[in-house]
């Protein structure tokens, strides 16, 4: 809900302010809300017993799960880097920064509540996938912080300051997925 809530209020904003590292980081929260409610299916799927065609359970949809939060974030890392590539070549006017900057100190302050809630649960029901989301929500804290840069930056003057750090968000939720896949998997 508060991620759903800050990636709301962080696309309205982008919407009205034209900033492309608001929406990215807004984009990416809307991907982090989707790997939620994948996780939360996956949970409910795995925790039913064994039948007679899944005679070792429900246990490796979570390896399934885990494959669509990778795409997901591969999906919004694109989207993201697109529309700050078109925000580079054509910079717009940006209006309403306050919002922008609000906004974006909304999706820190959604991502580090968010991130310490799942690391915790993770940790205590066992599952690895809920905690590297965690980390990844921890992590996107700081993403959040970039995009109130880029906003600051762009209604300073420094236009070309937004769709920079909109690719480097871009570029930073692939890093995150890369550490992601490495602690799922190694």
């Amino acid at each position: 809900v508060a991620l759903g809530f800050a990636a709301l209020v962080e696309i309205v904003a982008a919407t009205a302010s034209r900033s492309a590292s608001i929406l990215a980081d807004g984009l990416h929260n809307s991907g982090d809300v989707l790997t939620t409610f994948i996780l939360l299916f996956t949970f409910a799927l795995v925790r039913r017993p064994a039948t007679r065609r899944y005679s070792s359970g429900y246990g490796r949809f979570e390896d399934v799960a885990t494959l669509l939060i990778i795409v997901v974030i591969i999906i919004t890392a694109a989207v993201a880097a697109g529309e700050s590539v078109q925000k580079l070549l054509q910079p717009p006017v940006y209006s309403h920064v306050g919002y922008g900057l609000v906004a974006a100190l909304v999706g820190v302050v959604a991502n580090l509540g968010v991130s310490e809630y799942k690391i915790r649960v993770g940790r205590g029901i066992g599952s690895e996938s809920l905690e590297a989301d965690g980390t990844h929500s921890r992590i996107d804290a700081l993403v959040s912080a970039g995009a109130f840069a880029g906003m600051g930056l762009a209604g300073l003057g420094l236009k070309i300051a937004d769709p920079l750090l909109g690719l480097g968000i871009s570029v930073a939720i692939v890093y995150i997925l890369g550490g992601t896949v490495k602690q799922l998997y190694y």
